[in-house]
């Protein structure tokens, strides 16, 4: 059983050392009723005090998060509340989870309240965040993000129990605000504790409302609108028993899906973090393809080609040769077009959702990092040519080849460019 603490109060905007104090005294009243997580407000120590907010952020970022680390280490609570991090690229609001005196993990809110102008303020965050902690494994989401399923989905298929969720959410919209925790329980079948602000603001009123959500979509505790602490026992084991039951997430369909999503949209990374991406698509269960090439200058072959690729699995990662690749595989004068612009155009592409760029002369060592499901290369590959295919094969994946459009390759694009007559 685990015993989780809502610390329901009315954040004062600007008011550091005022929140802070309410902070340090509800966390130990919790802790000392058994609480082992304790879920405070979003922007618990500032609010959304916009005229001073980097101001603040730079100031009190680390008191802050020091007083969080503090209060964990003291009282054995895992500590969980979202506030202003100041990052070169702007403030983001970042949910810090804390525990025994350091951070678990932190996830920055991905989706930014327009009609409140939180897209002016902040930095959006681009990832999933889950935590292994004594508790298990957590997810983290904050406020807006509740309105999103395919957050919350991502987070339940990364292996979450329990989503966390800190929130200012407006009493003119309470409604809204309970029917989406409900949802985002019952559509993962997993427990949802969200920590919402009471008290109002200049033009706001908020509606207080902290609660704990079941796996089957109930309500198990409720706060009303005003300062509240809500102590609620919780059994991790009815996770399990109604997912045994009731098996949504075994019965998702994910390659239906990823055809008509019509959503993808390619992004460049280090190696590095394209490996932690494969690596939680397939704890997802989804299939991910990999194909590699130089692309030097992007044609209607390649993006055929890619496209191809694509429809075989989930996710369509490319490996790129660096420049100095492309140059030992091409020779002198090639590429033409830069690593850095052919990642950009191939990241541009529908069908390709992850770039990554290796300078070795062949892809081995990234297939051994990325260990995708299925490789991919062109029919004028003989199969027993293709490098990574053993490897692939090993840890039961398989390789696929796609035929290549006739009569269109980088070379015959540069040779026809170049008996091009100038203008006199």
């Amino acid at each position: 059983m685990v015993k989780v603490g809502l610390l329901q109060f009315d954040v004062a905007a600007g008011e550091v050392a005022r929140n802070l104090a309410v902070v340090e005294e509800g966390v130990r009243r919790l802790a000392s009723r058994g609480a082992s997580l304790v879920v405070l407000p979003e922007m618990f120590s500032t609010g959304f005090h916009y005229g001073d907010l980097p101001a603040l952020a730079r100031e009190y970022f680390g008191q802050t998060l020091g007083t969080l680390e503090r209060l964990g280490r003291e009282t054995g609570a895992l500590i969980a509340g979202s506030l202003p991090e100041p990052a070169e690229e702007g403030v983001y609001n970042t949910l810090y989870l804390v525990g025994a005196g350091d951070v678990i993990a932190s996830a920055r809110k991905v989706h930014l309240f327009r009609l409140h102008g939180e897209h002016r303020h902040f930095a959006a965050g681009d990832r999933a965040i889950t935590a292994d902690t004594k508790l298990g494994k957590l997810g983290l989401m904050v406020c807006y993000d509740l309105r999103f399923p395919e957050l919350a989905r991502t987070l339940a298929l990364s292996g979450a129990w329990l989503i966390i969720v800190p929130a200012q959410w407006p009493l003119a919209r309470v409604e809204h605000y309970l029917l989406l925790c409900r949802a985002r329980a019952l559509e993962n079948q997993l427990f949802l504790v969200a920590a919402n602000r009471s008290g109002k603001d200049e033009k706001i009123e908020y509606c207080g409302s902290s609660l704990v959500v079941s796996p089957t979509g109930n309500i198990e505790a409720q706060a009303a609108r005003g300062d509240e602490d809500l102590l609620v026992e919780i059994d991790p084991a009815r996770v399990r028993e109604f997912r045994d039951q009731m098996d949504c997430l075994g019965d998702r369909r994910p390659e239906v899906y990823a055809k008509h999503l019509g959503e993808k949209q390619g992004r460049v990374l280090g190696r590095a973090e394209a490996a932690k991406v494969t690596a939680e698509a397939r704890a997802r269960g989804l299939k991910v393809v990999f194909t590699n090439g130089c692309f030097d200058i992007l044609h209607a072959g390649h993006v055929s080609y890619l496209g191809e690729a694509a429809g075989l699995g989930d996710i369509l990662v490319v490996g790129l040769n660096s420049d100095s690749s492309a140059r030992g595989l091409k020779g002198e004068g090639r590429p033409i077009v830069p690593q850095e612009e052919r990642a950009a155009l191939l990241a541009s592409l529908r069908s390709v959702d992850l770039v990554t760029i290796f300078d070795e002369p062949d892809p081995l060592k990234l297939i051994k990092e990325l260990r995708p499901d299925i490789l991919v290369k062109g029919a004028d590959w003989a199969p027993d040519e293709i490098v990574g295919a053993d490897e692939v094969k090993s840890w039961g994946g398989r390789v696929a080849s796609v035929p290549l459009t006739e009569g269109l390759s980088t070379t015959k694009i540069i040779t026809r460019a170049g008996s091009l007559k100038r203008p006199k």
